[in-house]
């Protein structure tokens, strides 16, 4: 029983998405704590369960597909776990409680998900400096954006296609309304639109990971990260040019929104971030801060490092709001770091450099790769200085 517990509950840290340093410690700790000798090897795709003494080792493969981050289910495995580390529950009872966890519904239905695109889009068109008519187009695209990671969530097959596919719908719907309805920029409303799906926390937790020494974990998921900028870039170019060729090109330039406009948008795009990471609904209002702390203290940074380096101090702001909530709630701190680092991850970053280099732009697409791995390398710097100065105390 104390075996099944562990390789099931390692393999669900796996698939809500736990990355590989969290989950082999947390993994080994219930282990010695149960009285097992076990070891752990854990990768995007799977996780390598050795359990036993030298020599009499029982070797399991718990295969799984690349795990979505669910900041509700996280906590409710944190949950478990605690209680088992802390002698309030049996292995038995903690696999009971873990089936529990697996077979309650999803909190979200595809309505607020899809609203949740679309508001993280348009918060999205803010940040990146567009007017009122790029925050329309980013949400009306994102809306769609939405539509199609709903379709593709049910079909397998097509799902293996929704990067090129989103890429492409967002960059021909926005090519389409800047020509057809309103002038906009489109390659902003593009970028927008499919802001959420570009891999920049998928890279900074590969940059983490490789930071930590799990070498084989890190670099899978930076290759997996780079998959996906090389799918979306690739439809985006396809898109545009079929756009283009259709309704030819715009040329109106966007219009500014005013200064107060990023404080409406730093209050929409954490809770909109907070449903698509399917974070409890009274965890919003936790998140709600922890992204506007990160965006404040990149922002401060940026005026003293640079935007590439500046970072490190949202990250560091981030981690510790995060660890010092943990420690008070007894939560895991991802709760409010993931969505806070969501501001700050250099997805932007790493889209513009694929773009580059699609449209034959090199010295551009090696500037902006260059860039973002600055950032990434700056968050995790300001992540791990946060864990250093003020650890969660929690398993995961």
């Amino acid at each position: 029983m104390r075996e099944r517990f562990i390789l099931r509950l390692t393999m669900l840290m796996a698939t809500f998405g736990i990355p590989a340093h969290r989950l082999e410690e947390a993994a080994s700790s219930c282990a010695r704590h149960l009285g097992l000798e076990a070891q752990f090897f854990a990768a995007p795709t799977g996780v390598l369960a050795a359990i036993g003494p030298d020599g009499e080792q029982r070797m399991h493969l718990l295969r799984l597909d690349t795990g979505e981050v669910n900041l509700e289910k996280q906590s409710q495995i944190d949950a478990v776990l605690r209680d088992v580390l802390d002698g309030h529950e049996t292995a038995a009872g903690g696999l009971r409680r873990l089936g529990e966890v697996v077979a309650e519904p999803a909190r979200y239905g595809p309505v607020p998900m899809v609203l949740a695109q679309m508001a993280a889009s348009a918060s999205a068109g803010v940040f990146f400096g567009g007017g009122w008519r790029d925050l329309v187009g980013a949400g009306l695209v994102g809306f769609v954006v939405g539509v199609i990671l709903m379709v593709a969530s049910s079909h397998r097959r097509v799902a293996r296609l929704t990067d090129f596919v989103v890429g492409f719908a967002a960059a021909f719907l926005a090519g389409a309304l800047s020509v057809g309805l309103t002038p906009m920029s489109a390659s902003l409303v593009a970028l927008a639109s499919v802001i959420a799906l570009v891999p920049g926390l998928t890279l900074t937790t590969a940059v983490a990971e490789l930071a930590t020494r799990h070498l084989a974990s890190g670099t899978a998921r930076l290759m997996g990260a780079l998959t996906i900028f090389v799918a979306l870039g690739f439809g985006v170019a396809l898109g545009q040019r079929l756009a283009t060729g259709l309704f030819g090109a715009a040329s109106a330039p966007s219009v500014s929104l005013p200064a107060g406009a990023v404080w409406g948008a730093l209050l929409v795009a954490p809770l909109a971030l907070g449903v698509l990471f399917r974070a409890k609904p009274e965890d919003l209002w936790v998140i709600l801060p922890g992204g506007a702390l990160g965006f404040w203290g990149a922002r401060l940074g940026a005026l003293w490092l640079g935007p590439e380096i500046g970072v490190c101090l949202g990250a560091f702001v981030v981690g510790l709001a995060a660890n010092g909530w943990a420690r008070l709630a007894d939560r895991p701190s991802a709760v409010l770091s993931v969505p806070g680092l969501m501001l700050l991850v250099p997805g932007s970053l790493g889209f513009r450099s694929v773009d580059s280099f699609v449209h034959a732009d090199t010295l551009g697409g090696v500037e902006a790769a260059f860039a973002m791995v600055l950032v990434a390398v700056g968050l995790v710097t300001g992540l791990l200085l946060a864990n250093a100065a003020l650890s969660p105390r929690r398993p995961l």
